[in-house]
């Protein structure tokens, strides 16, 4: 199972990409979870076969927002069993 953490950087907090994530996620059945952090970055974990197929999306975000970059590492954290929101 393919699993990585990724930083999205830009325009990306009070547009709605958590719930863009989580949306596109499920929709591609992939397993993790999206939150904001205090810097105003996205932190997303997600684990799948269609992972790349959601952080494409993610390079692109909802209309209102801007991403400026992303950055992916490979990851090896606790298996997920839905995706999402973390407050």
């Amino acid at each position: 199972m393919i699993s990585k953490y990724i930083k999205i950087y830009g325009r990306v907090q009070g547009v709605g990409f958590r719930w863009f994530c989580r949306s596109n996620a499920r929709r591609l059945n992939v397993s993790g979870y999206v939150k904001n952090l205090d810097d105003g970055t996205v932190e997303l974990v997600a684990q799948g076969d269609k992972v790349d197929e959601l952080i494409e999306l993610c390079k692109k975000g909802p209309f209102f927002s801007r991403v400026d970059s992303v950055k992916i590492k490979e990851n090896d954290s606790e298996e997920h069993h839905d995706f999402t929101i973390k407050f």
